[in-house]
């Protein structure tokens, strides 16, 4: 979530004078050698990147 701006570059802001937050699009974390941030913050191994054009991974890990 980012704060966003108006046309004149001034933060929007809420009645109550908060930041309006927007959503970003995910980039996979694309600096960070080690991929995604998210999927190695994932306690539980539960969120995992996968290539839909490696379908046979894809079953080896739905299988696990």
């Amino acid at each position: 979530m980012v704060e966003i701006r108006d046309r004149s570059g001034e933060f929007m802001v809420d009645k109550d004078m908060k930041p309006i937050l927007k959503a970003t699009k995910c980039d996979l974390c694309v600096e960070q050698m080690t991929g995604p941030s998210c999927q190695r913050a994932c306690p539980h191994g539960a969120l995992v990147r996968v290539n839909l054009n490696e379908l046979d991974a894809f079953a080896r890990w739905l299988k696990r």
